[in-house]
């Protein structure tokens, strides 16, 4: 049977249209974004983060790149117009649309997102130290940032806890951003928490 993480490389190779992930959380979600430009990179597939459906790119470039679109939305509606597109993309969204696409479409469930992190960093990354798999089970958005100080002194490498009291600060704020939006649309406090986030984004190396 094949696992996720084969799934996602099956899906950036071939052409396959649609792919449905439930992120079930951001810090999961960006584990599986990492995963994805993983393996974009190795299929020169240039990956592009899209904010609105009428935003167009071309397929193909004048240098022979193919694109990637990558969407976040829970809107079913909104999902029913981006599957409806030409272009090769992803759709990140919650369990209940997940449920509701992934009989149809090629589907991620983020649940299993503590396996699909061993497969891929024992696999993919050829990362076999157990403390740092778990690490990374426990903390996912810190995975390129943990997997590149492994790969650059394995025998040094010391899991740097202050990156993730940082990344922690920082998800808990656009956690906090959302609710305000979701509850009252208050310009102040967003702009307030923007600004927070700003600057504990400086002092962490983690790139979101």
């Amino acid at each position: 049977m094949i696992n996720q993480i084969e799934e996602i490389k099956i899906f950036i190779h071939d052409d396959t249209k649609n792919l449905i992930i439930n992120q079930v959380s951001d810090d999961i979600g960006f584990f599986y974004k990492f995963v994805l430009s993983k393996f974009a990179d190795n299929e020169n597939l240039k990956i592009t983060m899209c904010d609105h459906l009428d935003e167009k790119i071309n397929k193909i470039d004048l240098f022979g790149t193919r694109n990637l679109k990558i969407y976040s939305t829970t809107s079913s509606k909104k999902i029913h117009e981006i599957l409806d597109q030409e272009e090769k993309k992803v759709i990140f969204t919650d369990y209940k649309n997940f449920k509701k696409y992934s009989p149809s479409f090629k589907s991620i469930n983020g649940y299993q997102f503590e396996k699909d992190i061993n497969t891929f960093m024992i696999n993919e990354l050829n990362i076999n130290n157990s403390d740092l798999i778990n690490y990374v089970n426990n903390n996912p958005s810190l995975i390129f940032s943990e997997t590149s100080k492994y790969s650059t002194n394995n025998r040094g490498y010391i899991i740097d806890k202050g990156l993730e009291e940082r990344t922690n600060h920082i998800l808990e704020i656009r956690k906090s951003i959302f609710e305000i939006k979701k509850v009252n649309l208050n310009i102040i406090k967003i702009f307030s928490k923007i600004k927070d986030e700003a600057k504990y984004k400086k002092l962490s190396f983690l790139t979101f």
